[in-house]
This record gives C-alpha cells, structure tokens and sequence, in this order.
C-alpha cells in the first residue's frame, strides 16, 4: 500500500524537523555556556559557654564562616560537607542539623547554613568575634537574609525551647553520648568487624542500635542501575515490614504511619515555616 503527501504535509514535516534540530542545538549552547554548580556552606559555631556565634567581617559586613565548592553538592551529604569544613575552620566539630536551605536551581547555586558542635575554648579558636542577639541587631551582614537565621538560633538557646520535632541526633550532646555507649558495647564485646552486618548491642529507652559495619557508603551519585537495586530492595523490605508492624512498635520502632504523622503536621510546619520563607522564591519545579 503507497502512501502519498500533500505538499504542505510535506512542509509542515520538514518544519517540524528543523524546530527539533534548533531546539537541540539550543539545548547544546545553553549547556555549553550556562553555569557551573557552586555550593555554599556556612556554620554556626557556637560559643562554648554563651549565647553567641562566631562571624568573621570584611569590606561587606559580617558573615559566618563557610567554604564554597564549585559543584553541586547535597545539602545532606553530611561527611563530606563537615570535611570542607574542617579544612576551612581548622577545628573538628560534629553538625547537629541545617538551619536555612537554599537550592537555587537557575542560578545554580546551593546555600546551606549548618548548627555545629564542639568542644573548643576560646582560645583555640583564632578568628573572628563572638556575637550575641542583641549586638546582631544593629550588624550589617554580607548575606542579610542570613540574619533571621541567626537571630531564631539565638533565641532558641537564650530560652532553651528546642522544638518538638527535632530529632535526638541533632540535638546537643547526642552525638557525645552515643560514642561513649558504642565505645562501651564495642569494649564489652570484643567486637571484631566482620562482612555481614549484625545487631551488635541496642539501647531502647533512647532507641539507639548498634549495627556492624555496613561497608563503603553506595552514595546519591552511584550509577542508575545500582540505585534501582537499592531502592527495589528497601520497597521489598518496606512491604515485608507490614505483617510485623506491632512487633516493631512493641521493640522501639519509630511509629511513621500516615495517621500517626498527620497529626505532627502542623507542629512541623510551626517549627519551620520561618526558616525556609526565604528560600521558597528560588526553588524550582523543573
């Protein structure tokens, strides 16, 4: 069977075809020339003692102290974030939680302001000045928008209200207390690695566990056909868990059923509308 066409089929063919090729090569140039990915990480460096933050000041004002990568970087990528750290600061620390995201993606740009932990004097570190609420008040900031970020900080270690929801881990002295229980478990059992993640030892008035080594992280950047592995795999383990759900709630699981989470909904929004209201403008959809 032959099929002829009309000229202006013919036409409009070829005219979808070239708006195909434009379109590519449009896409080809952009790409070429669009930006590369910066991440921005900023700390807040408590005051051993006090409640103040560590700023450091130029020609432009007063800023926290950050290191700045030229790629994208996710914001929860928590070991390699306090590596780049480190290396700025010059000081060891462990991250409680982010205070303020900002992920603009046509820019290109991912800013990032993380709550830090430590165990310095002051006289260890070397730069900077300690600022409190009401000397913040009247600073000129590098990044203003910075400035109600630290302003709830503040305020939330003048009243010691830690909000509700925030889990355990990212709360001040957490990480001290589960090293030393893991470190005691570790002693008690003369703990060899082996291949084969086990439960080592748990702890559940605080829900802590203790499991063998997992081995090499598999990270967000691994290739598609391993992450489509991972992510089958806890689906099957996602749907194995129903049949035992009140055994889990009876040993210390976390109860994260939609009823249950619907009713934090509103506490969580409370807890966070004022630090991402500033971030929302930039965020995209495509």
């Amino acid at each position: 069977m032959i099929f002829k066409m009309t000229n202006d089929e013919l036409c409009k063919n070829e005219t979808l075809f070239m708006k195909a090729i434009l379109s590519s090569v449009k896409q080809a140039i952009l790409k070429l020339f669009q930006p590369k990915w910066q991440s921005f990480f900023y700390a807040i460096l408590p005051h051993p003692t006090e409640a103040k933050v560590l700023m450091l000041f130029d020609e432009s004002g007063y800023f926290l102290p950050y290191t700045h990568k030229n790629e994208d970087i996710y914001y929860d990528d928590f070991i390699t974030i306090k590596e780049e750290l480190e290396k700025r600061l010059l000081i060891e620390f462990n991250i409680l939680y982010y205070a303020s995201l900002n992920y603009d993606k046509s820019k290109r740009q991912n800013h990032a302001i993380y709550v830090l932990e430590h165990h310095l004097s002051i006289e260890e570190i070397k730069e900077g000045s300690w600022i409190d609420l009401d000397t913040l008040e009247n600073l000129t900031l590098k990044q203003p928008e910075h400035k109600l970020v630290i302003q709830e900080y503040l305020t939330e270690v003048n009243s010691g209200n830690i909000p509700e929801l925030r889990p355990q881990w990212a709360r001040k002295g957490w990480f001290d207390s589960a090293s030393k229980w893991i470190k005691k478990q570790l002693l008690e059992l003369n703990y060899q690695p082996e291949h084969i993640p086990v439960v080592l030892a748990t702890e559940p008035q605080r829900h802590w566990m203790l499991l063998a080594d997992f081995g090499e992280s598999v990270g967000r950047k691994a290739p598609v056909k391993i992450q489509k592995e991972v992510y089958s795999l806890l689906a099957q383990i996602q749907i194995k868990s129903v049949q035992h759900i009140n055994k889990l709630l009876s040993i210390g699981c976390l109860d994260r059923r939609l009823e249950w989470l619907s009713n934090q909904i509103d506490v969580l929004f409370k807890m966070y509308i004022l630090t991402v209201w500033w971030a929302v403008p930039t965020l995209q959809t495509n």
